[in-house]
């Protein structure tokens, strides 16, 4: 009986060791949706943009390299998806990884004339902003309220993006309004009210 006892309690402990190792820091750390990453993007042009700036927005935030093939074939996709949702307000923003060169980002940006938004990364700030990106190309879909919502590696599959993106872009989020904004609007009519009435005499 002690026996069994002592292989139910190594049981339970294997598979905490277990769950721990998948759900810790050698997997998700937090769901993707609880995550906003902080980053600045310094746009080959000399734009600097904040992720917190394109809240509103879905943001694409793709990490690439000049010498990833598959980055370079993906390139037309990218292109597609800017032309059928840029006006619909989708941002792409191609991370270059922090070992590319920055003359190379920008001659390939700039004859391949990318109409997206092609950042450089020399410090590696952006790469550590966002979750476990170690190869290329690494893509993340921002929510319009910042959370990550896809994080993929490898070729995209066109299907699924487009459909995350429509559904992002078709979302409806309420803005939250505390109760000093109503207090706020109270007070600032009622005043309203009584200069109203004191010019009326």
């Amino acid at each position: 009986m002690l026996k069994k006892f002592i292989y139910l309690l190594i049981f339970l402990a294997t598979s905490l060791v277990i769950i721990f190792y998948v759900n810790g820091e050698h997997g998700e750390s937090k769901p993707l949706k609880s995550v906003t990453p902080e980053a600045t993007f310094k746009i080959i042009n000399g734009q600097k943009i904040t992720l917190a700036s394109l809240k509103g927005k879905p943001v694409l935030v793709v990490f690439w390299a000049t010498t990833c093939k598959i980055c370079i074939e993906e390139i037309p996709d990218l292109i597609e998806l800017h032309h059928l949702y840029e006006k619909q307000g989708l941002e792409i923003i191609a991370v270059a990884m922090p070992y590319d060169h920055p003359a190379a980002v920008v001659k390939l940006a700039r004859r391949m004339k990318l109409p997206y938004k092609v950042a450089l990364d020399v410090d590696s700030k952006v790469l550590h902003s966002f979750i476990n990106v170690q190869v290329t190309p690494t893509v993340f879909l921002v929510a319009k309220k910042g959370h990550i919502i896809m994080h993929t590696v490898g070729r995209l599959k066109m299907a699924r993006v487009k459909r995350l993106i429509e559904e992002e872009i078709n979302k409806q989020y309420v803005i939250p309004v505390s109760i000093n904004n109503f207090i706020d609007a109270g007070l600032h009519w009622h005043d309203n009210t009584i200069g109203i009435t004191n010019a009326l005499g």
